[in-house]
């Protein structure tokens, strides 16, 4: 949506191509937590007892659906979402097969073998681009069919992709000791919680500044300041993360309701942009 946005601001919006990006990007998200599941029980990563289970349903952990059914699954939504991206690749230019070949690649060894990029302490980067520069980029360029201003819109998808990063690391900080009883590493069962809690502060530090540094470059409107308000409650986060008996066992989903209000701010600052433009030019 971010990309989409972007190309608002700049006088450019398709509302079928927005809705159709929308719809595949859920879509595919699906699919990918689907696989993530399908993966993660057959690695032995998710059991009864681990703390994902505690807030969320898992069908394969309970018994509900059988890994056959969650495979079926990930072939429709992966499925539907090709067509989808095939038709918008025919509509703006063939060039944009090209992100979603890569996202496509990405999305399926996240968890998929042989390269299962979280058990290789490579999950928060591999998200990060994935939901950062692929997914902003691409949907500006679905927006405006052309690669020429991207540079910008990729400058913006950094502090907005690396809140992906930062859920994924609370995620990882809360499963240390499960995770490191199963194949491969993440990087807070590689670091420990302290070591854990420091990269995900790092991550964090990236977000805000990130969000900084694109005002004074004039690529986020002055108006998105106002993500700011978000930073004590990080803050926060950041101290439980580190002196709490555990790390919560909703440590993603308290870091979730932070990015959904840090995005909302964020894609409200370019609309108010479009009618009162106020940036900056260092």
């Amino acid at each position: 949506m971010t990309g989409t946005v972007i190309a608002y601001d700049q006088g450019i919006f398709h509302l079928d191509r927005f809705l159709l990006v929308v719809f595949a990007s859920v879509i595919l998200h699906a699919g990918m937590n689907l696989l993530n599941d399908y993966f993660d029980f057959r690695h032995g990563v998710d059991k009864p007892n681990v703390a994902t289970a505690q807030y969320r349903p898992h069908p394969l952990v309970e018994g509900k659906m059988s890994p056959r059914q969650i495979m079926a699954g990930v072939i429709v939504c992966y499925s539907v979402a090709g067509l989808i991206a095939l038709y918008l690749a025919a509509t703006v230019g063939w060039s944009f097969g090209i992100v979603v070949i890569v996202g496509a690649f990405v999305s399926y060894f996240y968890t998929g073998e042989p390269f299962n990029f979280k058990r290789r302490a490579l999950g928060e980067v591999t998200m990060f681009l994935a939901a950062g520069p692929f997914m902003i980029g691409g949907s500006y360029f679905v927006q405006t069919g052309s690669w020429n201003n991207i540079l910008p819109v990729i400058l913006v998808s950094i502090p907005v992709g690396m809140w992906w990063s930062l859920i994924l690391a609370a995620n990882n900080l809360k499963d240390i000791e499960t995770d490191r009883q199963s194949p491969g590493r993440t990087v807070a069962s590689s670091l420990g919680r302290r070591g854990g809690v420091i990269f995900f502060a790092a991550l964090a530090a990236i977000v805000y500044g990130g969000a900084l540094v694109d005002i004074l470059l004039g690529v986020m409107p002055v108006w998105a300041a106002a993500v700011f308000i978000t930073l004590p409650r990080m803050i926060a986060l950041i101290r439980i993360f580190l002196t709490a008996e555990a790390v919560p066992a909703n440590a993603d989903p308290m870091v979730g309701q932070v990015q959904v209000l840090y995005s909302v701010i964020l894609l409200a600052a370019f609309l108010l942009n479009k009618f009162v433009p106020l940036t900056l030019s260092l």
